[in-house]
């Protein structure tokens, strides 16, 4: 399972949850949604971190796919 993470300041937001590694055009797409605010968080929290970037990071979590990585979940 890869997971599309957005980290600020004082924030977390998973943008997308995928079963496999998604391509970099679905991850692409993904972001300019976000970017244009037309999609919102699937989830998020707020803290407070010193030194946090902003960036949005693809993390995988290792697992056995049965779909060959072909749906966003």
């Amino acid at each position: 399972m890869y997971h599309l993470d957005q980290y600020g300041e004082e924030y977390h937001e998973t943008l997308g949850s995928y079963i496999g590694q998604p391509s970099c055009d679905v991850v692409r797409k993904a972001v300019l949604a976000k970017v244009a605010g037309e999609t919102k968080p699937m989830s998020g929290s707020r803290y407070k971190e010193k030194n946090a970037k902003s960036t949005i990071h693809l993390q995988p979590e290792p697992a056995a796919q049965p779909d060959g990585g072909a749906g966003l979940r």
